[in-house]
């Protein structure tokens, strides 16, 4: 009866010492499981934050590049408008050819690119290209009609165009359009590239 009973609690005592090992074991196997899933996590997400900070350096690198392009279409739109071009006006063809790449320029750069930006900010971006198009349009008019009331004065005939409607009344339109919307749209739009960039708005 005495041996039955050593060997029932031997037989516990070694079971139990089993399971203690076991669970001891599996433990050990779940803790280094963990760990190697812990390191795994902790690459990816350095790996996440390394290509998100690349990804935010190349936005924000081509957002200088658009807002610079931006600044000098604006620029070569003033130009084209300026004030006391002279007489040869209507036969300056180097400010139109200059604002009209200004424009391509950033329509280049804006189309492939859009994908980064949120809709919004495209949205406004592409009026003031449009915008800045129209703006162009207006002094191809403009130079148009100046040309026929210069052909009017040299055969002595009077100005084909009506009062509000003569080339001077297009030159002064479009002259203040691109001072005062479009300059004005293009400050605006100075608080979505910083937004996007990350610079604070006080």
């Amino acid at each position: 009866m005495n041996e039955i009973l050593g060997i029932t609690i031997g037989s516990v005592t070694i079971g139990g010492i089993i399971i203690f090992l076991g669970k001891i074991i599996i433990n050990k196997v779940f803790d280094v499981a963990f760990k190697d899933f812990e390191n795994k996590l902790e690459l990816l997400k350095i790996e996440h934050q390394i290509r998100f900070s690349k990804l935010h350096d190349e936005r924000a690198d081509l957002l200088k590049k658009m807002y610079h392009e931006l600044y000098e279409l604006i620029k070569a739109l003033r130009q084209l408008t300026a004030s006391f071009q002279g007489q040869e006006w209507t036969e300056d063809k180097t400010s139109l050819e200059t604002a009209t790449n200004k424009l391509k320029d950033c329509i280049d750069l804006f189309e492939p690119n859009r994908i980064f930006f949120p809709k919004l900010f495209c949205d406004k971006l592409e009026e003031n290209l449009e915008q800045s198009r129209l703006a162009i349009y207006g002094w191809r008019v403009t130079v148009k009609k100046g040309k026929r009331e210069e052909d009017s004065i040299i055969k002595r005939m009077p100005n084909p165009y009506n009062e509000g409607d003569t080339s001077i009344d297009w030159w002064r339109k479009i002259e203040e359009k691109i001072t005062c919307e479009l300059e004005d749209n293009r400050k605006k739009l100075a608080d979505d590239f910083r937004k996007l960039i990350g610079v604070e708005i006080i």
